[in-house]
């Protein structure tokens, strides 16, 4: 390895940090700003407007509170660590599809597996520094998001079916010939496109942070899980884009890459402000199942267009 490829991971891995960090933001705004004009009120910030530096403002408070607020031990407290590092990890390999830097086709399975993994981190930490009446409410959301991850994994699967290869390199060249390929040219990969995006829900479970209240010491680790499911959340919607919505092959895809991946925040947040939760204790559990039955069935139309216009 030279210097000069020891530079461009460099800058590579300060580009992803800087895109993650500069979208999870951008998503943080987006949902005080779409949640304020839905529920019709100004706000949240001070002076009657919606304060932009606000969402930093929290972000510092609760580095500051964070410092000393959880007795964990040193192993626990290096998984979260671990945790934390993993969006930008799965934002380096997508990018990696993006930029000249392809990788092989193991990229996916390491993408799906990040996902499952993140889960399973998150729930060991949250039902370890919870109190116990709050235990089953983590372990309900680590079952939510394994069958999102499942969801997003049979999606992907029925792009590759129409392209031939689990390369995110192949899906990208193959809507170079037609824009939006993995969504719009057949019933099958439409549903599953669906329910793709609908899975990622499943990865953001609370409003936005002006409803959370003032942040103690007590929570300001909850606030960090919060913080790391919007990463996931941003992470996931450029995934959905990269494979559903156009690739990043050309020049141009690439350039619209961005405005895409904003856009798509910006639909999510309205539908996530225009739908209010269901208070049924298994609501999420019953949507969830409903999006992987639609998923199943897109993959199994798809398998059968595949099979009768190849």
């Amino acid at each position: 390895m030279n210097a000069l490829s020891i530079l461009l991971s460099t800058l590579l891995g300060l580009l992803v940090l800087i895109f993650l960090f500069a979208g999870t933001f951008f998503l943080l705004f987006l949902e005080r700003f779409v949640h304020a004009r839905i529920e019709h009120r100004e706000g949240p910030g001070r002076g009657g407007k919606v304060d932009a530096f606000q969402v930093w403002k929290d972000y510092r408070k609760t580095l500051a509170k964070e410092r000393g607020a959880l007795s964990i031990s040193f192993r626990l407290r290096a998984a979260t660590y671990a945790w934390r590092v993993l969006p930008a990890a799965f934002l380096l390999i997508l990018l990696a599809g993006i930029l000249p830097l392809g990788l092989s086709e193991a990229e996916i399975p390491a993408l799906l597996t990040f996902t499952l993994l993140a889960a399973v981190l998150e729930a060991a930490f949250l039902h370890i520094s919870t109190e116990e009446r709050e235990r089953f409410q983590w372990r309900k959301q680590l079952v939510l998001r394994l069958l999102g991850a499942s969801v997003l994994a049979f999606g992907f699967l029925s792009v590759s079916l129409r392209t031939g290869s689990l390369s995110l390199a192949a899906i990208s060249d193959a809507q170079n010939f037609f824009p939006y390929l993995a969504i719009l040219s057949s019933p099958g990969l439409f549903l599953c496109g669906l329910a793709a995006f609908g899975a990622i829900y499943l990865y953001s479970g609370e409003g936005p942070i002006h409803e959370e209240g003032e942040l103690s010491l007590g929570r300001s680790g909850q606030y960090f899980v919060f913080f790391v499911r919007k990463m996931w959340v941003f992470c996931l919607v450029c995934f959905w884009v990269f494979v559903f919505f156009g690739g990043a092959s050309s020049i141009v895809a690439k350039l619209l890459f961005p405005v895409k991946v904003g856009g798509a925040l910006f639909v999510f947040t309205l539908l996530q402000g225009s739908f209010p939760r269901v208070r049924a204790a298994d609501a999420g559990e019953l949507s969830a199942r409903w999006m992987f039955r639609m998923c199943v069935l897109g993959l199994f139309l798809e398998a059968i267009w595949v099979g009768v216009f190849a």
